[in-house]
């Protein structure tokens, strides 16, 4: 597991703004087509082959939804290469990082200007609290 500095991670707040404003763009599309599905009647799963015998209508909303779909998950995807963990698609992000010695996690969300808060691992957003100078300390190696 990859551990972050602060400063390390607030590289990424750039790049993650973009991201999340690409996954909000394909998700707005995507609940529209969804919505254009549902008025055709057309039963919907995404993770099944798209049946030989729908019209050609239903058949251009359900390629268009899965594209959609792989693009978020991409997008997501990209993330989580860099040891990013994406914990909602809407815009929640934590890197793991040490506090002193302890690991804990780095929190971001979508509109926030930088990283500055951290929780303990199995803690949630409401746990967030300041991050403080025991991050100054050197971090082990990943």
């Amino acid at each position: 597991m990859r551990y972050f500095t602060p400063q390390e991670a607030n590289t990424f707040v750039p790049a993650l703004r973009q991201a999340f404003d690409r996954i909000e763009g394909d998700r707005t599309a995507l609940v529209r087509v969804l919505r254009e599905l549902d008025a055709l009647g057309q039963p919907i799963d995404l993770d099944e082959a798209i049946p030989e015998d729908v019209p050609a209508t239903v058949r251009e909303r359900l390629t268009k939804a899965k594209g959609l779909v792989d693009q978020i998950r991409g997008v997501v995807g990209e993330l989580q290469a860099h040891g990013i963990l994406v914990k909602r698609i809407d815009g929640l992000v934590d890197f793991a990082s040490r506090r002193g010695d302890r690991p804990v996690l780095l929190c971001w969300r979508k509109g926030e200007a930088r990283i500055e808060h951290w929780h303990e691992f199995g803690a949630g957003f409401d746990a967030r609290r300041p991050i403080d100078r025991l991050f100054e300390k050197p971090a082990l190696p990943n």
